[in-house]
């Protein structure tokens, strides 16, 4: 199955038949959210994850049905970031609002388990960006700033600031004329 996140076009995530493109499942309500779905766990456990404003969402691919949802997600009006996985664990990191948080993945029959399986909750300087994990550890670039935190924990092991040509920050208001 091919999952579609068609957020613009139909605030709606598909699920299509790769070889014919006919639409096999439809999850509803998918609005502001640009990122692109990403599954974790296998077999009867395994989910789509997708965040929207203000909730993390798990969706069975195989139903279209929730899985389970937090109601601590990006508290921004749309989502850039992708959630990312690390074992059975979702991580979020990202969004204007700088919101990051590590969810146990689990077959929660469509509940919010915002309080039950939220692991840490916490700020990531990510905004945009979709992290890198590798041996336990979520690498992303944003503002300028190389950034490392334990997905764990969310402790920061480094949060460095690069040496680049231009510090221009184009999501700060600006005089447009001058930056084309």
């Amino acid at each position: 199955m091919l999952i579609v996140n068609a957020s613009d076009e139909a605030e709606a995530m598909f699920g299509l038949n790769p070889e014919s493109g006919e639409v096999i499942g439809k999850f509803d309500g998918i609005k502001n959210a640009w990122e692109t779905p990403v599954p974790v766990g296998e077999g009867p456990s395994a989910a789509i994850v997708l965040a929207v404003p203000r909730k993390l969402l798990a969706i069975a691919p195989q139903t279209g049905k929730l899985k389970w949802f937090t109601t601590n997600g990006p508290i921004d009006t749309n989502v850039s970031a992708s959630a990312v996985v690390s074992g059975e664990s979702v991580l979020f990191m990202g969004s204007r609002s700088r919101t990051a948080l590590l969810v146990q993945h689990s077959d929660a029959g469509g509940a919010d388990v915002t309080e039950s399986h939220t692991l840490w909750e916490g700020i990531a300087w990510g905004q945009i960006t979709t992290p890198l994990i590798h041996e336990g550890h979520a690498y992303y670039f944003s503002e300028g700033r190389a950034c490392c935190q334990e997905v764990s924990t969310g402790k920061y092991l480094f949060k460095e600031r690069l040496p680049l040509r231009d510090r221009r920050n184009f999501q700060k208001p600006a005089n447009h004329s001058r930056q084309i």
